[in-house]
Order: structure tokens, then sequence, then C-alpha cells
């Protein structure tokens, strides 16, 4: 799918290559389905260790890739994306910390003054 893209700065990573089969990691009976593919799970049990301030890279996070385990050859494309991956960190897609000002007094919106 990501072949398609041409949009500048598109980090595209997906869970098999073309014409490969992605697999479940998981069915439950109960309801009948997969409720979690391989890719998927792998890709959260690495994130379980990443914290908010974390300096993993994007190249950490494939580098974690195990095809025996995924049961498929992850696809990842660069060529749209302009940083390098060992220098672009998790927290540039799925996170970051923000710095916040907490105040006792509630916030004046359009300059007008708002009551407790």
């Amino acid at each position: 799918m990501f072949s398609k893209f041409y949009a500048p700065n598109v980090l595209s990573i997906g869970s098999s290559r073309k014409g490969e089969n992605s697999y479940s990691h998981y069915h439950d009976r109960d309801i009948g389905a997969s409720v979690i593919d391989r890719f998927t799970y792998y890709n959260l049990d690495f994130f379980e260790s990443v914290d908010m301030s974390s300096k993993h890279t994007m190249a950490d996070l494939i580098s974690t890739y195990n095809t025996t385990l995924i049961g498929s050859h992850p696809g990842v494309r660069t060529d749209l994306f302009a940083r390098k991956l060992e220098e672009t960190y998790l927290t540039d897609f799925f996170g970051a910390v923000h710095r916040v000002e907490l105040t006792s007094e509630p916030f004046p919106i359009g300059g007008q003054k708002v009551s407790a």
C-alpha cells in the first residue's frame, strides 16, 4: 500500500511485504476473531519498554523486527522521509513530553475574564 504514497516526509512501515501474509497473534475463541496480529503485538511489546522521555529511535524499533516471530517480513519505505532513522526519535511519532503550566486561576479566553 505504501508504494502509492508520494508526499514528502512520509515514513512508512507495513506488517508484511506485498504478496505476503500477515498473521494473527491471538485468536479469542469467545468472540470468534483474531484480536491482534503478530506485527502489532511485537511493536506494542517494544513500546512497553519506552517512556515519554525515551531516546529510542525509529531505527531501534525496526531493528527489533524478528521475521521468525512475526511470520512475515515487515516493509519499510524511507525514500520520502528526509531524516535518518537513527536520528528520529520514537516520541516524534508516538508521543512527547510537553511543558504544562498549572495555575489556580481560570485562563481568560478571547480577552474576557472567565469566572470560576
